[in-house]
């Protein structure tokens, strides 16, 4: 049975995080806040869960491959996030336009419209794949298959290897909530998105164009995912059937968040990226420590922990984090 040494020592392997380890924590919570931003927009403006979402995030990810010396020869791929923030817009805005809005204008279900975001991810899906083999077989680029671009990063201190790629996404994260605050609550067009989202019917009396808001936010919620994406393979592998798999992560910030705030995809990000990022290690960490060393296969299943947390939310915290919150400091400021 285990004692209190035990315990301790489990504790001390628990909270022992490496610099490393921390650093890549904050890079991925901070483009999950880009994905899950951009996947709770388009979900208020239409009420869709839109499946579709990470083929928005794999255009970044291969617009990031382009920089390969062998196509543009731009290493690191930054000066191709204009590219991706616009790819991604427009790969969002025409699944609104060719999907969303022809079937909404058809008395489509919300069950209806999802089913078709998901036919549109596998089409997407397919797409990169046949990109991927086209470079493979006719380009000879092998690496199209899986990359992983960290080694091209600048290096801003060696003595810890600190890349540029996670300083420009937690300064990329850092703008976006203010510039999000300022656009939502000072802008013409920010307040009558606002209106759109909370009250379409309301919106429309007034005069506000609906649908042109609707066209902006769809744009800007894949810009988003492109942004994300790009960002992407400068700390993690990409293949091509990672932007399928992350859309479970992306769903998962969202509904932890909570759907009906704009600010829930931050704390739903900081939340996901310690569960998936770090807590299988720190359980490891305390397992090895108490001497179980095959404990490891726990680092197998990080992807596990964020569908746990979708089901957890859902079951017991459908309205996710942000309402609480933003409601307990609305009674801390009454006392």
């Amino acid at each position: 049975m285990p004692g209190p040494g035990d315990a301790l020592a489990c504790l001390q392997g628990f909270v022992n995080i490496p610099l490393q380890q921390f650093i890549g924590f904050l890079f991925y919570m901070s483009i999950l806040s880009l994905m899950g931003l951009g996947l709770t927009l388009m979900y208020q403006t239409t009420k869709v869960p839109n499946f579709a979402y990470a083929s928005y995030v794999g255009v970044g990810m291969y617009v990031a491959f382009l920089g390969h010396e062998r196509i543009l020869g731009i290493m690191p791929p930054y000066l191709l996030a204009p590219l991706a923030f616009l790819l991604g817009g427009v790969a969002s805005l025409l699944t609104y336009l060719l999907v969303i809005k022809p079937l909404a204008s058809r008395g489509a279900s919300i069950v209806q419209l999802m089913i078709a975001t998901i036919a549109v991810e596998l089409f997407a899906s397919t797409l990169i794949y046949i990109l991927s083999d086209y470079y493979y077989y006719v380009h000879k680029i092998y690496t199209v298959k899986g990359f992983l671009f960290r080694s091209n990063d600048i290096v801003l201190i060696p003595g810890i290897q600190l890349t540029a790629a996670p300083v420009i996404a937690v300064s990329l994260l850092a703008v976006l909530v203010v510039a999000l605050y300022i656009f939502i609550n000072k802008t013409r067009i920010g307040i009558a998105m606002r209106a759109s989202i909370e009250n379409p019917q309301l919106a429309e009396i007034l005069g506000i164009p609906t649908g042109r808001i609707y066209l902006l936010s769809w744009f800007l919620a894949g810009a988003l995912g492109g942004l994300a994406g790009l960002l992407y393979p400068m700390w993690f592998y990409v293949d091509p059937s990672v932007p399928a798999r992350i859309l479970i992560t992306i769903f998962a910030v969202s509904i932890v968040g909570g759907l009906s705030s704009i600010y829930g995809p931050f704390l739903g990000a900081l939340v996901v990226a310690f569960a998936e990022s770090i807590l299988p290690s720190q359980i490891y960490g305390c397992l090895y420590s108490v001497g179980y060393p095959e404990a490891s296969e726990i680092l197998k299943y990080g992807f596990v922990f964020p569908m746990i947390l979708i089901i957890l939310f859902i079951a017991f915290a459908p309205v996710g984090l942000a309402p609480i919150v933003s409601s307990a400091l609305t009674r801390l400021q009454r006392r």
